[in-house]
């Protein structure tokens, strides 16, 4: 178990540093320019890392309050939490109603 000066000290660092998402997605489109990847590549890695994500511990609980399974997320489940998560997201921020 970490101790508390320590677990302090690595969240002031990775708060100093956290990126804005206009840094992230720049230089996540950086990535996918230079090794050419065709949209249905770049829509294969997007559908496995949100799946990935939905695959960690934390969203699994979520998962199972909603009564879906990991196993269940196939592309079109995954895409569609994907899709869920975005308009929320976009609806905070006030750019959608």
């Amino acid at each position: 178990m970490i101790n508390k000066v320590a677990e302090k000290k690595i969240s002031d660092y990775l708060n100093q540093n956290k990126q804005s998402l206009d840094d992230i997605n720049q230089h996540i489109y950086d990535v996918i320019k230079i090794n050419r990847l065709t949209n249905s590549e770049v829509a294969a890695l997007f559908t496995g890392l949100m799946r990935q994500v939905l695959s960690s511990e934390h969203n699994v609980k979520l998962l199972n309050i909603l009564g879906i399974q990991v196993g269940q997320l196939n592309p079109e489940l995954t895409t569609k939490i994907q899709q869920i998560l975005t308009e929320e997201w976009l609806a905070n921020q006030g750019l959608i109603k």
